[in-house]
């Protein structure tokens, strides 16, 4: 009975089906392309950081459904090195990062973004989407979306979610899925 039940569990507490998501979570820190900075609102941090560790990167994840505790608001600003930015951080993130941006001509660079563009909408300025995430670039500078397009299309990543079996909502993972997912559709 014993070894029933522990089978029973094994195949109940297998996982498998949550690979895209740390495929997800990996193809991202090696797109982050020097990014240190990542803003998310929180759904998949947990694998994010798991991926930027698995990677040697220091990844300071700033999360936007998190703002509310002053712990956390501290927590945000002791990532910014002006007295103003750090400020702000205290006061709400958004207002923090768009000061940063504005101050620091290399901030544009250090920043991914995993949440709506709307976050970051400053003049001389356009967020855009990447494979994984939204980046700030100057308004001017081209961008290529059809070349992003067909790079979605042949990404492994996208592939291999959309050939994972449907996960139950409440199953361990369904979220995240139905994140990735949605992301990916997003960005297309």
């Amino acid at each position: 009975a014993l070894l029933f039940a522990g089978a029973r569990h094994v195949a109940a507490a297998r996982v498998d089906h949550l690979k895209p998501v740390t495929d997800f979570a990996d193809a991202l820190i090696d797109q982050l392309d020097g990014r240190d900075f990542i803003v998310t609102d929180g759904i998949i941090d947990p694998q994010v950081r798991l991926a930027a560790r698995r990677a040697g990167l220091d990844l300071k994840i700033m999360n936007l459904q998190e703002t509310s505790s002053r712990q956390q608001a501290r927590y945000h600003a002791s990532f910014f090195k002006d007295e103003e930015t750090r400020s702000l951080a205290l006061i709400g993130l958004p207002a923090a990062l768009r000061d940063w941006v504005t101050r620091d001509a290399s901030a544009a660079d250090r920043i991914a973004l995993m949440v709506t563009p709307d976050v970051l909408r400053l003049p001389g300025l356009e967020v855009r989407p990447a494979a994984y995430f939204y980046k700030i670039a100057p308004a001017d500078q081209a961008f290529d979306g059809e070349a992003l397009l067909d790079d979605l299309l042949v990404d492994p990543v996208r592939q291999q979610l959309s050939r994972v079996p449907a996960i139950e909502p409440g199953e361990a993972g369904w979220f995240q899925r139905q994140f990735i997912t949605r992301w990916f559709s997003r960005m297309a």
